[in-house]
């Protein structure tokens, strides 16, 4: 049976969501608890018949059927055919030789392209939307994305801010936290952190949602919408850079094309904020990693990642897609899955 993993939350994304930075600028709590369905839709109701999927044991590949003869009592002969055989553990009980085979064999876990994540068009509810595409924006797309990625990634990778200001005009929202139902800016967790980007680059903007000065769209934060602003901060916390404040927000086109990018290689910092679609095997513990998250290890046909999610539907072996931003901690690429439309589970 298939099950969707919900993706909606009550809960403060970055709360929960694995930090690009030792101080973690992006776990700011807005009180809110996240209602975790594994539905794969809005719906509230958990999904009670969930079974899990199960592997049956092949036959063993080295079995032995014993001699049925008479033993061979010459000298030149020193071991009998009706002698035990070295390895008898085999699951079923009978006997193989010394080799140890696998009675059965994983399949690797493969994208499902029906699944886009939050970039769906006929998704009208706040945070959702747009139209997905798999092919990149054109670099003459440019709403000056890029420009300020460039800036940030001068400081080499140390700790850096700057309040120059930036114009960022028409850049298209690609991802962002989970909706927590409040129309309120300052406690809209949409509405602080999110994800840019054109066809120069991809950033991250998160906002400070306590400071009561910030100046926050008051308009929906939703995929595919365009969007623009001037930016008041910009950051770089080794090599994750985003944007801490911005003023003069401005709401253009919505549901615009999501440049949605298939993993064909090992990901790296140079994809650190671009929306990647890519399937792995869930393994690990599910160790607490701060807050009410969980750290799993994400094994990809490229490589192996950290996923960090709150989700109580992830157990080890589970196959998902994971369609969100790129996340980086310690130098490593990860994924945070701050809203729990990133991740599809197939079960």
């Amino acid at each position: 049976m298939k099950v969707r993993i919900p993706v909606t939350f009550l809960l403060v994304a970055s709360l929960i969501a694995c930090s690009d930075s030792p101080t973690d600028p992006a776990a700011s709590d807005t009180g809110v608890t996240p209602a975790d369905t594994g539905s794969g839709t809005s719906d509230t109701t958990p999904d009670t018949s969930v079974t899990e999927d199960t592997v049956a044991p092949g036959p063993d590949a080295d079995v032995e059927t014993p001699d049925a003869g008479p033993d061979d009592t010459t000298a030149a002969d020193a071991v009998t055919p009706d002698a035990a055989p070295t390895d008898a553990t085999t699951p079923d009980g009978g006997t193989s030789d010394t080799t140890t085979e696998p009675d059965a064999v994983t399949a690797p876990c493969v994208i499902d392209t029906n699944f886009t994540g939050q970039v769906s068009i006929d998704d009208t509810a706040e945070p959702n939307g747009g139209a997905p595409r798999f092919t990149p924006y054109d670099a003459t797309y440019d709403a000056g994305v890029g420009t300020i990625v460039a800036a940030a990634l001068a400081a080499n990778a140390a700790p850096f801010n700057t309040t120059e200001a930036f114009t960022v005009t028409n850049a298209t929202v690609v991802a962002t936290s989970f909706y927590n139902g409040s129309s309120d800016p300052p406690t809209t967790a949409n509405r602080n952190n999110f994800w840019i980007a054109d066809g120069t680059g991809s950033i991250e903007v998160e906002l400070d949602f306590e400071d009561p000065a910030l100046d926050q769209p008051t308009f929906p934060i939703r995929v595919g919408s365009r969007i623009s602003f001037t930016t008041t901060l910009v950051e770089n916390n080794f090599n994750a850079p985003r944007i801490r404040s911005a003023t003069g927000w401005t709401l253009g086109d919505v549901d615009q094309e999501v440049y949605i990018q298939d993993a064909t290689a090992e990901l790296t910092a140079a994809d650190v904020n671009r929306l990647i679609r890519v399937a792995g095997r869930i393994a690990g513990a599910g160790e607490t990693c701060g807050g009410r998250a969980r750290c799993w290890t994400l094994d990809t046909e490229f490589g192996d990642y950290e996923l960090r999610s709150s989700s109580n539907f992830l157990e080890p072996g589970d196959c998902v897609t994971y369609v969100g931003p790129v996340g980086i901690f310690s130098n490593a690429v990860q994924f945070n899955a701050v809203n729990f439309d990133w991740i599809f589970e197939a079960r």
